[in-house]
């Protein structure tokens, strides 16, 4: 990444100290200078889902956003320590395994967050006070740092895919199960040996994957939407306590359950209730999942018991005379709470100010 070198904090130091009487502390509402979000200089994908969205919320808001990473629409710049009023660092696996974290927690602004979408929620990253809005966070597993709660959210692209849906009477009876193809999936795995063969009792499923993947949301009563990876906790285990690199997690890591499910957000989920689909999600209270608004079992999603596959199933079928009501219901939280502008709002209120 070109903005990360010992030279570069140097400088950033060095320049803070010169403009420190100077610039006036940036507040929420007093966003001039704009906000730069500070990501891997490569192409643009799916890792930068969540900046794109922040960034499409903000230009709504008429903040001015910023890039050193060509996304879509936006403008890329480069990156100076003191130009902007808000600094957001996209973390991903790749970028933490180099010189970017020790970057983030020397950067001598005040007002920075760390922004991150890591699958394995191994990112361990203490900071120094500022947040790190994280995805897939669990009350069951709590990681060292000021780690509040994200969501992958809902862009544009998909608001523009989904702005006309039809009423739900219309829709052909049945369920979506058409991931994309990933590893490390295994609450998929293991509902795709109980929960869905249940399910296919009731209500014919789909398992293929097309191209025409939204007007296929949009055409059907429900959506298969889970995603997820168990997490053991192995701080009794005598190897791993002596692995200096497992070593250095267990040590920030503290497990409120022996096994809690990680990996859980997904681009899926988001979609369905965008699409006013019925969608099937792990019970986010008894699983530990934590998102900045959460939803409500029964009246925004569908929730799923592991434990008890069959009665997750009847209670489904118990409730069709809600089906649409809910499927209303999940689509307008997801707008209201999680659409580019509800993003980019949130974003604001937890940014820290004063240099």
């Amino acid at each position: 990444m070109v903005f990360i070198s010992s030279q570069s904090v140097t400088a950033c130091k060095q320049t803070v100290r010169s403009h420190a009487m100077t610039i006036a502390p940036p507040s929420p509402e007093s966003l001039k200078n704009g906000i730069f979000f500070a990501v891997h200089d490569q192409p643009f994908s799916r890792l930068h889902y969540a900046t794109l969205c922040l960034m499409q919320g903000l230009r709504s808001l008429g903040v001015p956003a910023f890039s050193n990473c060509p996304i879509p629409d936006m403008q890329v710049r480069g990156f100076d320590p003191v130009a902007y009023d808000l600094y957001v660092f996209n973390i991903t696996e790749r970028s933490a395994k180099g010189p970017m974290l020790p970057f983030v927690e020397k950067f001598p602004r005040k007002e920075k967050i760390l922004l991150s979408m890591s699958d394995t929620n191994g990112i361990i990253f203490p900071g120094a006070g500022f947040p790190s809005l994280m995805t897939h966070e669990n009350k069951f597993l709590k990681l060292a740092g000021n780690r509040q709660p994200w969501a992958f959210g809902i862009s544009e692209e998909i608001l523009e895919k989904t702005k006309n849906i039809p009423p739900f009477e219309e829709r052909r009876f049945g369920v979506l199960r058409n991931f994309r193809p990933s590893g490390n999936q295994d609450v998929r795995n293991f509902l795709d040996l109980s929960f869905v063969e249940v399910l296919e009792k009731y209500l014919p499923v789909d398992r293929s994957i097309g191209s025409d993947h939204f007007e296929r949301l949009l055409g059907v009563t429900a959506c298969l939407a889970y995603g997820g990876a168990i997490s053991v906790d192995q701080s009794s285990n005598a190897y791993f306590a002596q692995n200096e690199g497992y070593k250095y997690i267990l040590e920030r890591s503290e497990y409120k359950s022996p096994l809690v499910v990680v990996r859980w957000d997904s681009w899926r989920f988001w979609e369905s209730l965008a699409a006013g689909c019925l969608t099937f999600h792990l019970d986010f209270e008894k699983y530990g999942f934590l998102l900045p608004e959460m939803p409500v079992p029964w009246k925004h999603y569908i929730p799923i018991d592991m434990a008890d596959p069959v009665g997750s199933v009847d209670r489904f079928m118990d409730s069709r005379s809600r089906w649409a009501e809910i499927a209303h219901s999940g689509r307008e939280w997801a707008l209201e709470h999680y659409s580019p502008i509800a993003c980019a709002r949130r974003l604001l209120r937890v940014m820290p100010c004063g240099a």
